[in-house]
């Protein structure tokens, strides 16, 4: 019977358009016979059994997966015996997740009467189930925090607190109670209340306890005396409150002791220093008053100097987004050498100069206390790499090595804030390969949380963790007399450092206050001429699930071939040798690490085996490409597969690939997940390629400078009607070659009225927007945009801006406004942003 069919009445068929249902519906409809075999299940079932539908039909569970089945059949038996429907819940886990369902079993009867079909329908309540376990577990941890808190407030509190029993009797009582009257809580507890209240004050409270008792009053406060262990007088402030059950009968007393015995003693004193003390008030209030207006005008200050910076960014950016976006523009134009010199200096001075203003605002959010961390979870390996990326090529045109380990016990994923973190690796990063001749450039990351707390992917809970971070470099190193202001702003080792390398200072003072925002610090170990080694720490949280990384969903189930693999690492740079080693130490394979061709050469003569090498291409006498050949040339030929590990200065083409019949190319620096995939595509050959294997084996060609500028377009490529709102001339100059420059016809305003008056007389696809114009701005614009038309007939807003601060930026999205470009705008942006725009005829 399959999934168009169904018994009904006389066995008809059923209706198209149910059956167009039981096909794409994401409900699960599987249905059995009374041998509780599968008898039909629409592809949905198919899909959660994992199986396809001709494997399951004719099988019951049993025989599918064996044992493990308790959850469906018993219900299915129920069903049968009581002719019943049946509902129920079932929870099942599809590879690495639990998944949970709501199950209806309906039997189905012939003509006679008698079950012969059992339907059973499953809907996914995950989501609903998860929403509902996180509210209890949210409702339990608060619960347990207040309890807790109410226990600490009891027993750790200033004041004298006791639970009484309707006879007296002391239940529980406090330390600061024990502390007032001198005795111990067992003690205590072989006492009544009534053995420490004075004999002559003992009738007092008896009136308001009967007053209590009946209800007359919820709670009373008196002044009393006690008698303290030593015989001395107490005097209190004490506070009764009875507590009922829920039949509103008595059960104990809940009684505060505030200690006043001084108070009373002072109260003489006190009433002849009244005068005193009223003047004492009098100038404790001026100096209030004038601690105020302090704050105040500090407040006023602070947001002055960030009003002032605001304002500096936005009219250093207008004319910087003239210069870069004209270098832009003239490096497209044909240049003799000495002119494309030029331009090129103006380009990248330009970029200096809008690093120093980005470096200046960062620093200013963080002096105002304006500085917010984002808690979201990230790879750490990609987060390095990426950062590496960001530098290797300007560390490639020196000639130096650059790498990264990180501790096998560090976790893959974290929580905190990604975008910090890098900031401050650029920083460190970006200042070693700068100072740096010669030699290589290495960070290493551990976890330096306790050691009994190790991290795993298959950790089962998130677990907090203290991450060190260090960049080491073999530069100029600093003495130690400028290494104690490394760390303050606007503050270099020397004066001679900023005339030979250039920058302010700022980046190690922000980096100081990141880490430490991050529940880290920051510090430096260094000699001169011999490098230095920067290091800080972070808090973060080891995350316990990650997404899987596209490509990589068949490591874990693929690394065993890398187990017990023997590993040919040959590299005359030590720490290298050494990081690959214990990468590949990791994997289970078995390295051996090699300094030179020569010694590598020899030990292949002498019979050495191996399953795979990794030779580096750049070394001393014998690079790789000609060890390689030399394998190739030994009588036994090349018994095993060979991987380069070149620079990005020293690209493998795919046609020295070939012609060396080598297994595959990687640019330094490695990237630890490509490493691994590459390794066990070449030691399965058998085995399916990975995803972007071809990309990763054959590197990709040296970075484009930031500059070059996209192909000119023959003709118009794009139909976007756009309208531009500029009242800078110099800055519409500049966006309108932009726009040009990528095809798109542009119509130009100068203020948000012409923009409305626009957009009365033709319908504009997206609207690029300045925020600071005469007659209207742009915000004021875009809310009147917002207001007079439909989200469906509605331009695409996007910020133009040279307003660079974050509340800018906020301020801009929650006018209405789509996106936001801060100057000066890059092409490469620019296209990116009208990339993601469509003609309101497409979005209707």
């Amino acid at each position: 019977m399959g999934p168009d069919t169904v018994l009904n009445g006389g066995g008809q068929l059923l209706e198209q358009h149910i059956s167009a249902f039981w096909q794409q519906t994401a409900e699960i409809y599987c249905v059995f016979d009374r041998d509780l075999r599968y008898i039909a299940v629409n592809p949905s079932g198919a899909k959660l059994l994992g199986r396809p539908i001709s494997e399951i039909l004719g099988r019951t569970n049993r025989e599918l997966w064996g044992q493990g089945v308790e959850q469906i059949e018993p219900f299915l038996t129920e069903v049968w015996d009581t002719g019943a429907i049946t509902v129920g819940e079932h929870t099942f886990t599809l590879g690495a997740q639990t998944r949970y369902f709501d199950a209806t079993y309906t039997p189905v009867r012939d003509q006679q009467g008698r079950i012969c079909q059992i339907w059973v329908t499953l809907r996914d309540i995950t989501d609903q189930k998860r929403l509902q376990q996180q509210r209890e577990a949210q409702r339990h941890q608060q619960a347990t925090v207040t309890a807790e808190r109410i226990r600490t407030s009891f027993q750790y509190g200033a004041v004298g607190k006791a639970l009484v029993g309707k006879g007296h009797d002391w239940m529980e009582v406090n330390q600061a109670c024990e502390q007032m009257f001198g005795y111990s809580e067992a003690e205590l507890r072989t006492m009544t209340v009534e053995d420490l209240i004075y004999p002559e004050d003992r009738d007092i409270d008896r009136r308001l306890i009967r007053q209590l008792l009946v209800g007359q009053i919820p709670y009373y406060q008196i002044e009393k005396r006690h008698v303290h262990k030593s015989g001395h007088i107490v005097w209190t402030l004490l506070g009764v409150t009875l507590i009922r059950d829920v039949d509103q009968k008595p059960l104990y007393f809940i009684i505060e002791f505030q200690d006043i015995t001084q108070h009373k003693q002072a109260e003489i004193e006190l009433e002849h220093q009244l005068q005193q003390t009223l003047h004492l008030q009098a100038e404790l209030s001026r100096k209030n008053q004038a601690l105020e207006q302090a704050i105040t005008e500090t407040e006023a200050a602070s947001r002055a100097k960030s009003d002032f910076l605001a304002v500096m960014s936005h009219e250093i950016r207008t004319p910087m987004n003239a210069v870069i976006g004209m270098a832009d523009l003239l490096l497209d134009t044909a240049l003799d050498p000495q002119q494309r010199d030029f331009v090129n200096t103006v380009h990248t001075s330009g970029d200096t100069l809008l690093s120093l203003i980005d470096d200046i605002l960062d620093f200013s959010k963080i002096e105002s206390g304006k500085l917010d961390l984002e808690a979201q979870a990230f790879n750490l390996a990609s987060c390095v790499e990426a950062v590496l990326d960001l530098v290797s090529a300007k560390a490639a045109a020196k000639g130096l090595e650059l790498a990264y380990f990180m501790d096998p016990n560090t976790p893959a994923w974290i929580m905190g804030d990604e975008n910090r973190l890098r900031q401050i690796l650029v920083n460190l990063l970006g200042n070693a390969v700068k100072f740096t001749a010669a030699g290589e450039v290495v960070v290493a990351i551990e976890n330096k949380s306790n050691t009994d707390r190790q991290i795993s992917s298959s950790s089962n809970h998130d677990t907090p963790v203290m991450l060190q971070f260090a960049v080491k470099d073999t530069g100029i190193g600093i003495s130690s007399e400028h290494r104690k202001q490394l760390f303050q702003a606007f503050s270099q080792a020397d004066s001679s450092i900023s005339r030979q390398y250039g920058g302010t200072g700022l980046g190690l003072a922000i980096s100081k206050r990141l880490a430490e925002a991050m529940g880290g610090k920051i510090w430096v170990e260094s000699r001169v001429d011999c490098g230095s080694t920067f290091f800080f720490t972070i808090q973060a949280t080891g995350v316990r699930s990650q997404p899987v990384t596209a490509g990589m969903e068949n490591i874990s189930i693929e690394s065993d071939i890398l187990q017990d693999c023997r590993v040919l690492i040959v590299d005359d740079n030590a720490t290298n040798r050494q990081i690959l080693s214990r990468q590949t130490q990791s994997w289970g394979m078995v390295p051996t690490p090699i300094a030179s061709a020569a010694e590598a050469l020899e030990q292949l003569q002498q019979g050495a085996n191996f399953d795979v090498a990794l030779l580096d291409v750049q070394m001393p006498q014998m690079d790789g490409l000609r060890l390689t050949q030399a394998i190739h040339n030994l009588p036994q030929g090349v018994p095993f597969p060979i991987i380069l590990l070149s620079s990005i200065q020293q690209v493998v083409s795919g046609s020295q690939q070939k012609s060396l019949q080598v297994a595959a190319a990687l640019s330094k620096p490695l990237k630890k997940a490509q490493l691994q995939r590459v390794l066990m595509e070449v030691l399965n050959p058998q085995s399916p390629r990975s995803p972007g294997l071809d990309t990763i084996a054959t590197p990709a060609s040296p970075p484009i400078e930031p500059h070059r500028l996209p192909p000119r377009p023959s003709v118009k490529l794009h139909a976007l009607r756009v309208l531009l709102a500029e009242d800078n001339v110099v800055n519409q100059k500049v966006a309108l070659k932009l726009f040009q420059r990528l095809g798109y016809d542009v119509d130009l305003v100068g203020n948000g009225l012409e923009v409305l008056d626009a957009l009365e007389h033709h319908p504009y696809d997206v609207v690029f927007m300045d925020m600071q114009m005469p007659k209207m701005d742009g915000l004021t614009a875009t809310q009147r945009i917002c207001q007079a038309y439909p989200p469906r007939r509605r331009p695409r807003i996007i910020a133009m801006t040279a307003n660079a601060m974050q509340e800018d930026q906020e301020a801009c999205i929650a006018a209405g406004m789509d996106d936001y470009m801060s100057k000066p705008i890059r092409l490469e942006q620019l296209a990116q942003v009208l990339a993601q725009c469509q003609s309101i005829e497409c979005r209707e």
